[in-house]
């Protein structure tokens, strides 16, 4: 097998992402909180499409649109207190 030049092109990416989280800090013991995030991400385009190229225009097959992602979490902190 013999090794393909592969040119590489521009791309533009462009994302606003939002974070917000709530925690209730009355009681030391017991603090639940909930949160909410956004994410961005592109493919790895050298995660074998461009290491396994066959032609010189492997990049123009390739879909390239950003993943988001939405992150929700809930959960709670507890302590507990050492009895002596």
């Amino acid at each position: 097998m013999h090794p393909v030049r592969v040119t590489g092109k521009d791309l533009q990416y462009n994302n606003l992402s939002f974070n917000v989280g709530l925690s209730y800090n009355r009681y030391k013991a017991f603090q639940p909180f909930i949160a909410y995030s956004e994410g961005f991400a592109i493919y790895d385009l050298g995660r074998g499409a461009v290491r396994d190229a066959k032609t010189a225009d492997a990049l123009n097959n390739i879909e390239t649109e950003p993943v988001r992602t939405h992150n929700y979490e809930a959960g709670f902190l507890f302590r507990l207190y050492r009895i002596s």
